[in-house]
């Protein structure tokens, strides 16, 4: 049906020394792989719409002696001619019928410009909303998925936030109806492990992991295991309620090579950062999109929820810098922040001005340390790194000198300021440093980088 690449000449490509050729084919098979999957649901669908029809007529002699047999024998038969479980099948089907309703989102697919996770991520986020909010969300997903290198995760955020400023009541509605699949589960994994997964609060998921991240952060550096066999056994100890875990770095003046507890986890709760404007905080509802830090976007009513549970101090920002509301960063629009806006359970602290300085350097742009409160700025505004399709958080990540700091000279450039500063997780900061992909960034923040040798170009920007 859909014509894909010449598999036959995959081992001459083998022997070939060029990368644009090996490029070229992996992209052409990654499009036909998407075209396939289409393909796939759409026909799995029909399907299953054949069938239930002829189960439900009794056409087959089943015959409505059991509940919904129908929906069950004709999935049962997508997921034996697929070879997949019926869970899969059901995700698949799914999937076709919510493409009836997208059909801009249903011709990319086939197109072969999304993979299947992608479109069903953007199918189930938009699902349920009115039809006009559906289309526009439907149209702005495939824009940004065709001009921003996003990862899935950073589009699923951006989707989830166009929800909730589109719709907020809605959006509500959908995160009380969705606590019905909150759960916690222990299933056996393989050589002798457990696999654990979860659907918990967004507030208690951040709590969580910062409880875990701040027990893991008081081990010594020299213990030597991965920083998930770390996370691991930060998990167990807290479930165990203990508030200490053992080293295993091996030095003898270690307190843990006794078997002693070498580190306390301070008995300080995890702070949840909730970020809102002050019209939120007292119900009236506000300009901006509520979000959480380690977590994203939120409805307002979940930010006034928990500003009522929580201390909260005000953080002021005098960015009255409004971006153009077609910018091509696909985030936030308007100013990047309100003027007067507060942060829950934050350090209160006066941030600098977004307009262009004057001539010469601003203070602290000779300083190749960034000061406390523009880290945290680049920290709240780009949310991970900034390389292309990269979801690493800002606690592995490093903030990076796009025009790289002239410490001989500093006026000469490469100022710690705003506009020269980006998230880079330590591998694509590598990456950059050696000159494999060239990064320039716009004043949008927003950066192009480009490739070495290939010339190829892909654009990330920040979340706000």
């Amino acid at each position: 049906m859909f014509a894909g690449v010449d598999v036959t000449g995959v081992d001459d490509l083998v022997a070939s020394p060029s990368a644009r050729i090996a490029t070229q084919m992996a992209q052409d098979a990654q499009r036909s792989e998407n075209r396939c999957a289409a393909a796939k649901v759409i026909a799995a669908g029909r399907l299953h719409a054949i069938r239930f029809a002829a189960i439900s007529a009794g056409d087959d002699g089943m015959g409505p002696q059991f509940g919904n047999i129908a929906d069950k024998g004709a999935t049962v038969e997508v997921a034996t001619a697929l070879g997949v479980s019926t869970s899969k099948a059901t995700t698949i089907i799914g999937l076709s019928i919510l493409l009836d309703d997208l059909p801009d989102l249903r011709a990319a697919f086939l197109h072969g410009d999304m993979d299947f996770y992608r479109v069903n991520m953007i199918a189930t986020t938009i699902a349920g909303h009115e039809p006009l909010v559906r289309k526009q969300l439907e149209a702005e997903a495939i824009r940004l998925d065709a001009d921003t290198a996003m990862s899935h995760r950073q589009l699923r955020d951006r989707l989830e936030e166009m929800c909730i400023e589109l719709d907020p009541e809605q959006a509500a509605r959908d995160r009380r109806d969705f606590a019905e699949q909150q759960d916690f589960r222990v299933k056996p994994d393989r050589h002798g492990h457990s696999a654990i997964t979860g659907c918990v609060p967004a507030q208690d998921g951040v709590e969580i992991d910062g409880r875990i991240a701040a027990l893991v952060a008081t081990l010594c550096p020299g213990d030597s295991r991965r920083i998930g066999q770390k996370r691991a056994a930060a998990h167990l100890a807290l479930i165990r309620g203990e508030t200490t875990l053992s080293c295993w770095c091996g030095a003898d003046d270690c307190p843990g090579a006794s078997g002693a507890p070498s580190t306390e986890l301070v008995p300080a709760p995890t702070l949840v950062v909730v970020h809102a404007d002050a019209s939120t905080l007292i119900g009236h509802g506000g300009e901006m999109t509520p979000w959480i830090d380690g977590h994203g976007a939120i409805d307002p009513a979940l930010a006034l929820s928990l500003s009522a549970d929580a201390p909260w101090r005000m953080l002021y920002d005098d960015i009255l810098t409004a971006q153009s509301s077609t910018s091509a960063a696909g985030a936030r629009r308007g100013p990047l922040q309100p003027a007067g806006t507060v942060g829950c359970i934050r350090d209160g602290h006066r941030q600098t001005s977004g307009h262009t300085p004057a001539p010469g350097p601003p203070p602290g742009a000779l300083a190749y340390t960034p000061s406390r409160s523009l880290r945290n700025w680049i920290t709240d505004h780009d949310q991970h790194c900034r390389f292309p399709y990269c979801n690493q958080p800002p606690g592995a990540c490093e903030i990076d000198h796009q025009i790289p700091f002239d410490h001989t000279n500093p006026t000469a450039g490469g100022w710690t300021i705003r506009i020269n500063l980006a998230l880079l997780c330590v591998l694509h900061h590598h990456v950059k440093t050696v000159g494999l992909w060239h990064a320039h960034m716009h004043p949008d923040r927003s950066i192009t980088w480009t490739h070495r040798d290939t010339v190829a170009e892909l654009t990330t920007h920040p979340v706000r």
